[in-house]
């Protein structure tokens, strides 16, 4: 099986920084892994933004982390400042800070999260965006321990729909979540 393992050993005494990623596409600004187990450890993720611009109404996801359709991903001791995933009318965004694919298993421990906003333009009720932080897709599996997340948001464009949940988790449905020893404080949604 194919592995990305990225470990702290930078400038800040063991801590890897990725700053102002910018993904004009759907996915993982920073970083993305599809079907290769991915390893975070003391990894600083600071302004990335995974953007979707008009005319183009898909998904943005995960501006600081993809984590792909029946991948299994871990994050350890890591910093996701002021992530932001947005999409215009007709798309929408979700998990500013880490996207968890359908099928798909993240384990998230010591980890802050802190200022980042996932932003919808969703032209109707069925498209729903949220999870300023964290966003899993059906049928996936996260696990968050000892994390704090704070100041995060989740909002629309569309004023006349209530369609942005969650501002600091979206928890789909058939998905699985077990969170334990985690603060969230601070955090709004626009439903």
């Amino acid at each position: 099986m194919d592995r990305l393992l990225i470990t702290g050993n930078g400038p800040l005494a063991g801590e890897v920084a990725i700053a102002g990623a910018k993904g004009m596409g759907a996915f993982g600004a920073a970083a993305f892994s599809y079907g290769a187990a991915a390893t975070f450890v003391a990894t600083t993720f600071d302004s990335c933004r995974s953007v979707v611009l008009p005319p183009v109404s898909i998904t943005a996801s995960g501006g600081g982390f993809f984590s792909g359709y029946y991948t299994t991903s871990s994050i350890t001791g890591c910093v996701f400042r002021d992530c932001h995933a947005s999409a215009p009318e007709g798309g929408y965004g979700r998990g500013a800070a880490i996207s968890i694919a359908e099928e798909g298993a993240l384990d998230v421990l010591d980890t802050l999260i802190s200022g980042c906003t996932s932003s919808s333009g969703a032209s109707y009720l069925g498209e729903r965006g949220g999870g300023g932080a964290i966003s899993t897709i059906r049928m996936s599996v996260a696990t968050i321990r000892r994390t704090v997340i704070t100041s995060c948001t989740a909002s629309t464009a569309n004023t006349n729909l209530s369609n942005a949940y969650g501002g600091a988790l979206h928890l789909a449905e058939d998905s699985s979540q077990t969170i334990t020893e985690t603060l969230i404080s601070n955090c709004s949604a626009s439903y």
